[in-house]
């Protein structure tokens, strides 16, 4: 059984929304974290007005590359805490379960919207 620990908005400015889920696989009897620890990620990022298209997929390192440069602290990946749970700062992907990128032109310029969706 999952349970989700953390969810909300990580960054969100005018050209960047990154927004992330955690969850946490938990045993059914006892309801805490099995014996090590296995975190889900839904991550998703969307950049509005980039400089240019983007030419290979983007990865978590990208992802975190645009938080650092648009986010006015040095804060990280941290994901807000749900329920009373603490927060959760990501970190890098073991197993990548689903990765999608689209990036088009716009009225705007080009927009380049990622998912992933991965374990650590």
């Amino acid at each position: 059984m999952s349970k989700i620990i953390a969810s909300g908005e990580i960054v969100k400015t005018e050209n960047l929304v990154v927004t992330a889920s955690v969850a946490v696989n938990t045993t059914e009897e006892s309801g805490s974290a099995s014996g090590a620890d296995v975190y889900s990620v839904y991550l998703t990022a969307k950049k509005y007005n980039a400089e240019e298209l983007p030419v290979d997929p983007i990865t978590f390192a990208d992802i975190a590359a645009m938080v650092e440069e648009e986010s006015s602290s040095a804060a990280g990946m941290i994901v807000p805490g749900v329920e009373g749970e603490d927060d959760v700062e990501l970190q890098a992907p073991v197993a990548v379960k689903y990765a999608k990128t689209k990036a088009f032109e716009g009225d705007n310029g080009a927009c380049v919207f990622a998912t992933l969706r991965y374990e650590y």
